[in-house]
């Protein structure tokens, strides 16, 4: 039968007895005798402990809700398992319960047997010796204390054990008082607190805490709360505050423990970025700028566990721009986000208008030397690639029409994107009366009366007027018959000695050199590969110039490296000078253009070679030195691409002129010592009608001119140069005059 009787006596009457050296002694006595008589049978049988109670707890009258019974396993002292569940029975004298955890296998434990007393709390009164045991999972074991020595605690050091005390109705010892308090804010798991160092105490909730009885303190005893282990998921800092003191007579329950989720940065990169105005914001509200590529973090942090979602608020605009996010979006798991990428695209427009006028066919127009569009039928046009917002475009006339002679001019060509499509650039086409097509060469006319320049382009002579601009064909392959006909004409020079009335022109496809009369147009053969015979053919000719001294032209031959020469009365071919004649000293290579400097005997043949050389060939031997290149006689203002050249020697000049189609530039060469300057550029002396594609230069000093005139084959036109200034205008043109 279970019963609980007050262990509680007449205290005057036990202070009497306890005061009476008998009673000591019979309690000295007693104690020893149940040391030696105490020992029992119990039984474990999975976490389940039955355990005869010591014959001294059962005459104390103790049931479960005044007695505590602690398991030591393996002398650990510090983490006894508790007895749960507990039920005395009085009747037999003994206990069972509950004890989570225990393990299986071969171990030590002890009991260690407390009484929970109203005024004094929980009082330690017996305790066991080792016994060992071994438990099989599923199986009945033995707990053997038949041989375990039992020892009464005695708190106080009077020689009289607790459990005496406790039947008398003294105090057992000194009072402990717990040490606690309050936790706030506590999220995650983990937690764990010290005092003094140990006592490990896991939290998992906020509320009050409390280290508890086992850890009860005497007064005067000093505490120091600690955090051993902070939380996690989230991660949380958590910080003691009235953490340590000295027991003064009561409990501790002021300590306050407060936690807060750690928080995090959020960032990432940008790149892409062109224009500005860009805005982010992360969930919906925390709004960041952008002014450039590269990292970026937002101002307000995440704590712990917390959504992130990182979007555009505001596009770029000057340019406009696109731009999109990844990764954008997640949950904060203890580390700074660094992986946002902010990728921007610039926002394409395109680029059209309108063609008006325009009857013949092989219009053909570009936009920023890129992109080319054929046009064949008035109306709307668009360029099919795309421009990114921001960029300028400049709408060019690539190629004219080509089987009707029109001019394609176009206005508001030019420009900047802007946010949207252009639509304003217009074409216009207009007829125009014999218009350069592909210019290629020129040469002087200005005897027996005639005031004209001679253009070679690609299938027609035309002669331009010295005076007005105006053209007129001299011979194409209908003019003045279609006898022996042009197919890439590159070169030309006139013949007016020993009576001859002609202009010789080279033929790059043909191989040939043609006579062409300069009163009818005629066309006749000079010198091809079998005319008058098979001896030294040329191969791409590319320029002519007359040696009326030597009764020849020479021919300046690209795929051969050579200068030939032609006679002028029988077409026969020799060889003036090449990589072998008179000896391989300054090889041509990348032969451009050829002029005669008569007054030196000397050829100047302009080389597009890696060096872009000058070479002065002696008009007797043939021997080659260089006169100028882009390291001689310096570096300065070396060549890039220079493709024609002249003589100016007039007015006591002593120089060549060289067009560079790459600089587009006319460049001056001293005869001399082969220094170069600068006569035209793009800036010098202004940026007025620029230069494009400039292939060969004549110098016109006839009826008081001063100037030389230049075939820019991109321009399809004749541009004069001032020879003092550099000034540029437009001589010839589809509509100059």
């Amino acid at each position: 039968m279970q019963t609980q009787i007050n262990i509680r006596k007449n205290k005057t009457t036990c202070r009497q007895l306890y005061q009476c050296l008998g009673l000591l002694l019979l309690s000295l006595i007693l104690t020893a005798c149940s040391q030696g008589s105490d020992s029992q049978q119990g039984v474990i049988s999975g976490d389940t402990l039955s355990v005869p109670l010591p014959k001294a707890i059962t005459a104390f009258s103790v049931d479960g809700s005044t007695l505590i019974v602690d398991v030591v396993l393996n002398g650990d002292v510090n983490k006894p398992l508790r007895v749960e569940n507990l039920v005395v029975n009085t009747d037999t004298g003994t206990f069972s319960g509950n004890v989570p955890g225990f393990p299986t296998g071969t171990s030590t434990l002890s009991l260690v047997y407390s009484i929970i007393d109203p005024t004094q709390g929980t009082v330690e009164v017996i305790t066991t010796s080792d016994i060992t045991v071994t438990v099989v999972a599923n199986q009945e074991a033995s707990a053997d204390f038949s041989s375990a020595e039992i020892s009464y605690t005695d708190t106080d050091g009077d020689s009289i054990s607790n459990l005496d005390e406790l039947n008398a109705g003294t105090s057992t010892s000194t009072p402990n008082y717990t040490v606690g308090g309050q936790i706030e804010g506590l999220m995650g798991s983990g937690l764990v607190l010290q005092n003094n160092g140990g006592n490990d105490l896991p939290l998992s909730t906020d509320g009050t805490f409390s280290f508890g009885n086992a850890s009860a303190m005497t007064s005067g005893s000093s505490y120091t709360v600690s955090v051993l282990t902070q939380p996690n998921n989230p991660n949380q800092i958590c910080a003691v505050s009235n953490g340590s003191g000295i027991i003064s007579g009561a409990v501790i329950s002021d300590i306050t423990v407060t936690c807060s989720t750690i928080s995090y940065t959020i960032g990432g990169t940008v790149s892409g970025y062109a224009g500005g105005g860009l805005v982010l914001q992360n969930n919906g509200s925390d709004e960041l700028a952008i002014s450039k590529n590269g990292s970026f973090i937002f101002s307000s942090e995440i704590t712990d566990g917390d959504q992130y979602a990182v979007s555009v608020q505001t596009l770029p605009s000057s340019p406009n721009q696109v731009c999109t996010v990844s990764n954008g979006s997640g949950v904060i798991t203890g580390v700074m986000v660094t992986d946002i990428d902010v990728t921007c695209s610039t926002t394409s427009y395109t680029i059209g208008g309108t063609v008006t006028g325009l009857s013949g066919s092989g219009l053909i127009l570009r936009i920023n030397s890129g992109d080319t569009l054929p046009i064949s039928i008035n109306g709307l046009f668009t360029f099919s690639n795309a421009l990114a917002d921001g960029s300028s475009y400049i709408v060019t006339v690539l190629a004219q029409p080509d089987n009707q002679p029109q001019l394609c001019t176009i206005s508001t060509g030019t420009g900047i994107i802007g946010g949207a499509n252009a639509v304003n650039v217009d074409v216009t086409c207009t007829d125009v009366t014999n218009p350069f097509s592909n210019p290629r060469g020129i040469a002087l006319d200005i005897v027996n009366g005639r005031d004209r320049a001679l253009i070679v382009d690609e299938i027609a002579v035309i002669a331009v007027d010295l005076t007005t601009g105006e053209r007129t064909i001299l011979s194409d392959n209908t003019t003045p018959n279609i006898n022996n006909p042009f197919s890439s004409l590159r070169g030309i020079t006139v013949d007016t000695t020993d009576g001859r009335n002609r202009a010789l022109v080279v033929d790059q496809t043909l191989g040939s050199v043609i006579a062409v009369d300069l009163t009818s147009g005629e066309r006749t053969v000079l010198s091809n590969s079998t005319t008058p015979d098979f001896d030294n053919p040329f191969s791409f000719p590319v320029d002519i110039v007359l040696d009326a001294a030597h009764n020849r032209a020479l021919v300046a031959a690209f795929s051969l490296n050579a200068v030939i020469a032609v006679d002028l009365t029988t077409g026969k071919r020799t060889v003036l000078s090449n990589n072998t004649t008179p000896n391989a000293s300054n090889p041509f290579s990348v032969l451009r253009s050829i002029t005669l400097d008569r007054d030196k005997n000397r050829a100047l043949v302009l080389m597009e070679d890696h060096l872009d050389t000058v070479v002065a060939v002696d008009l007797s031997s043939g021997a080659r030195t260089i006169l100028s290149n882009n390291i001689t006689p310096d570096v300065d203002t070396p060549f890039f691409g220079p493709r024609g050249i002249t003589l100016d020697t007039s007015n006591s000049r002593n120089r060549a002129l060289v067009v560079d189609d790459n600089l587009d530039a006319v460049l001056i060469v001293d005869l001399t010592d082969g220094t170069r300057k600068v006569l035209s550029n793009s800036t010098t002396p202004n940026d007025n009608n620029l230069l494009s594609g400039p292939l060969r230069i004549v110098v016109d000093m006839a009826n008081g001119r001063e100037r030389a005139l230049v075939v820019d084959f991109q321009l399809a036109a004749v541009i004069s140069i001032d020879l003092m200034s550099g000034e540029r205008t437009v001589f010839s043109d589809a509509v100059t005059p």
